[in-house]
């Protein structure tokens, strides 16, 4: 079993047309069936993970030439557009074909995260059998830039004729596409003003927006959407004046395509693709991240997370190969199967469609060795700020263990795409467990959640409040709200004229997560057993040599601090208690 491509019944009428299979005879295809075999071999033999198997024409609503790849269970991989044998008269080459289609994609995901002109996979495979002259060359390299795979049914590309006409095969700047169109005569297609970086796009090939459009938008969208690319790759401001008139009541969906594509180039939401939010335990790191996922409606599909601690590895991480038991008629057979990390199950489910954003959660980060877990996909973490392809890696790697099933690159080269958001949380005081190096530092942004308590924005009241009891140094009962108490807590932490710790060992609002349910009892449980671990970990034992301590110098031991707070007694040093009662 494998994948498959879906066309229309029009698409396989044109074929099996006595001259298309004329056409292909001259080009040693005898019959129809070898003409889809020798596709599906040129395909797989382009992108081996696609692994066709079969093409079927169908009563579907889809464009004459377009098809769409599925796999074994109906989920889309890609999108396919097949250039036919034998062209129309008046038919544009590639831009007829691809661009109706298209116009749909850009306008189906116009409000995603996506910059780029489709979703998925664009593949383009050209049985045309006449020559690559100059035109179809630079529809090709039109297409190159938007990203397409461009494959030939005969083995041919745009390289020779592109090396005899302009000496370059590969263009990367507007400037240099610039000048390819000028080889075919002028451009009518934009302006551009390099020395203040800027495009003008015009439309003399759009009969100046005055007259009934035909097949001029498909000229102008081959040329023009891979310029817009360019420029903005490069920062140009882009000018549409040209237009502005004629969108409101302009009818042509390509153009109409082409104008909102650039526009929403022209106002790119550069918010961010990787950041991590630290600050002093408890302070609502993990709440302020679901906060900001529960703001966009996520699907909890879409959402990995993973806490880091110290024996995390690459191989948990990415993932490893490990034994599994099958039972064989009775027999029992041991055999490896390969068990994908967090990383790897969210590379993969944000390439399935990069119209969606899906989050990857790294929580403690600094309780892990974040060089070593990331290993060689660090280099991912550095991503393109600008243009169509804000937030893909600047650079690929090669990973053939993540790349396996990721279908939308050949081979083994993988990046991160730009939907895949990645948030982290560092807690301040694990700083010193596993130091994160500047490298991995500046590849993420960085939000310091303070340890200010935080109010219901409904009712203006403090979130996770609970009263709390502790006992004087007469060992009268006394209550306290728990945010009064943490404040000042911190005070004594990290004052100088207390410990003078630093903030690092302050504490949150959410130390300890209370609920308006909870009995006194359970409160009280709670702050024996995690708060004044705690403390006596990390902040008496830090503050030893100190002429002031936090704890009563009658207590010398944590089961002394343990059972004296079970026995309701006062546990706490004078100038504590004085501090709390003011």
């Amino acid at each position: 079993m494998g994948n498959k491509i879906i066309f229309s019944n029009k698409l396989n009428d044109i074929l099996l047309s006595q001259e298309s299979l004329s056409l292909l005879l001259t080009k040693g295809l005898s019959s129809f069936d070898d003409f889809i075999d020798s596709l599906i071999d040129s395909i797989n033999h382009y992108n081996p993970k696609l692994n066709i198997s079969n093409i079927v024409f169908q009563d579907i609503k889809l464009d004459t030439y377009s098809g769409l790849i599925h796999d074994e269970t109906e989920k889309p991989l890609g999108y396919l557009f097949l250039i036919p044998p034998k062209l129309g008269t008046r038919s544009g080459f590639l831009s007829q074909q691809v661009l109706g289609f298209l116009s749909n994609v850009i306008k189906a995901i116009e409000k995603t995260p996506t910059y780029e002109v489709s979703n998925l996979p664009i593949y383009i495979l050209n049985s045309d059998v006449e020559d690559i002259i100059l035109s179809k060359a630079i529809n090709i390299v039109g297409a190159r830039i938007l990203g397409f795979h461009f494959i030939d049914l005969y083995g041919r590309d745009e390289k020779s004729i592109l090396l005899e006409k302009y000496g370059e095969v590969s263009f990367k700047s507007i400037a240099e596409f610039d000048n390819l169109l000028k080889l075919n005569g002028v451009n009518e297609y934009f302006d551009l003003d390099i020395s203040n970086s800027k495009i003008i796009f015009k439309t003399d090939r759009l009969k100046n927006l005055q007259e009934p459009l035909t097949n001029e938008p498909y000229y102008f969208g081959i040329k023009a959407l891979p310029a817009l690319c360019l420029a903005s790759k490069e920062s140009f401001d882009i000018d549409l004046t040209a237009f502005d008139v004629w969108y409101p009541t302009g009818t042509n969906k390509n153009v109409k395509s082409f104008y909102e594509y650039a526009n929403k180039l022209k106002s790119i939401n550069y918010n961010f693709k990787q950041k991590i939010f630290y600050g002093a335990p408890g302070t609502g790191k993990s709440y302020l991240v679901d906060k900001i996922i529960e703001g966009k409606n996520i699907s909890a599909d879409d959402i990995f997370r993973i806490t880091f601690h110290p024996e995390y590895t690459y191989s948990d991480f990415i993932g490893q190969l490990l034994p599994t038991v099958e039972d064989n008629n009775g027999e029992k057979n041991i055999s490896y199967k390969f068990n994908k990390g967090v990383f790897t199950q969210a590379i993969q489910k944000a390439y399935f469609d990069t119209s969606k954003e899906v989050y990857l959660i790294l929580e403690e980060m600094s309780r892990g060795d974040v060089a070593s877990i990331f290993g060689d996909v660090f280099q991912l973490l550095d991503r393109h700020k600008v243009g169509s392809i804000f937030g893909y890696s600047r650079y690929f790697v090669n990973n053939d263990v993540i790349a396996k099933d990721i279908t939308y690159f050949p081979g083994n080269k993988i990046k991160l795409p730009p939907n895949l958001i990645i948030m982290g949380t560092v807690n301040t005081s694990d700083q010193n467990v596993f130091v994160m190096d500047t490298a991995f530092k500046r590849r993420f942004e960085w939000e310091y959640v303070s340890v200010k308590p935080i109010k219901n924005t409904t009712t203006g009241l403090f979130l996770n409040n609970a009263s709390i009891n502790y006992y004087d140094l007469d060992n009268t009962k006394k209550a306290s709200q728990w945010v009064e108490f943490y404040m000042k807590l911190n005070k004594f932490i990290s004052s100088k004229d207390y410990l003078d710790l630093g903030e690092d060992k302050q504490i949150g609002q959410f130390f300890i997560e209370f609920s308006n349910k909870d009995n006194e009892e359970f409160v009280s449980d709670s702050i024996k057993n995690k708060l004044l671990q705690y403390l006596w970990s990390d902040i008496h034992k830090a503050s030893f040599k100190r002429d002031i301590s936090l704890f009563s110098e009658d207590i010398s031991s944590f089961s002394e601090l343990y059972d004296s707070f079970s026995d309701n007694k006062n546990v706490f040093s004078a100038a504590f208690i004085q501090l709390l009662n003011s």
